[in-house]
């Protein structure tokens, strides 16, 4: 059997996995990255199928044209598999296509649809691609915070573990010492330059009255992460960032 029906049935082989790991990996990615991954895959196929006349048409010193030991029928047949990686672009867009159509009730695909329900402690959630958000009462007893339940959305509700969270609501009132201390530590870097003359925080105390809790995320491993806001247009840009395991509080980052 000559070399160019091996090569053509490895490019189908080829061809029909890549097409199968596009399928698994499309569902729910944005028409964007999907089309900027098939002009990339066109692009690199073409530039492998430009390979035979570039040996042919640049690589010549003097007239003399540099020896590759590629013959006729290889060179032809590497043309060939340059023009298959190019088609495999192709075959990733329509994938996408495909299974945007058919989804998880047929193929068994992970299932990317929002859908909202009503969590009788945490109240609203939507499920969004990679997680569960919604908005909740504030522990501390004032206005309103956002929740990000992440990296769950393949599961519903009543199959995640909850607990840490709602121990920690629970729990807030008395967890209000150790949380305003890891607030100050992050802002203890800025206490020699004062942003603001009037009523400049130099304490906890004084910095948690300037702050207020703005959104929860519950982490795959139980762990929860708090972003802290001031009040107001005090430092509008300024983000405290908490992680708090069971009753350990560590300070993260203060971003502006």
């Amino acid at each position: 059997m000559p070399l160019i029906a091996y090569l053509l049935a490895a490019s189908v082989v080829a061809s029909l996995i890549v097409a199968f790991v596009c399928v698994r990996w499309a569902v729910g990615r944005s028409p964007r990255k999907i089309a900027t991954t098939w002009a990339v895959g066109l692009a690199c196929g073409a530039l492998l199928s430009l390979w035979p006349v570039v040996t042919d048409s640049f690589f010549r010193i003097n007239g003399v044209l540099v020896d590759f030991t590629l013959d006729f029928t290889a060179r032809e047949a590497l043309a060939f598999i340059g023009f298959s990686f190019g088609c495999v672009g192709g075959v990733l867009f329509h994938a996408w296509g495909w299974a945007s159509t058919v989804r998880s009730n047929t193929v068994g695909l992970p299932h990317r649809d929002s859908s909202s329900i009503h969590d009788p402690v945490l109240g609203p959630l939507t499920r969004e691609r990679h997680e569960w958000t919604g908005t909740m009462p504030s522990p501390t007893g004032k206005g309103f915070v956002h929740l990000r339940i992440a990296e769950c959305a393949h599961q519903d509700m009543a199959e995640i573990d909850t607990s840490s969270l709602t121990k920690f609501l629970d729990n807030y009132a008395e967890m209000t010492g150790v949380l305003r201390l890891a607030l100050f530590e992050l802002f203890t870097p800025h206490l020699p330059d004062p942003l603001w003359e009037d009523n400049w925080p130099t304490n906890a105390e004084a910095l948690w009255g300037m702050l207020q809790l703005e959104e929860i995320e519950l982490k795959p491993t139980g762990e929860l992460g708090l972003s802290y806001a001031f009040i107001g247009d005090i430092w509008p840009d300024a983000t405290f960032s908490l992680l708090v395991d069971g009753a350990q509080v560590k300070p993260m980052a203060l971003d502006d």
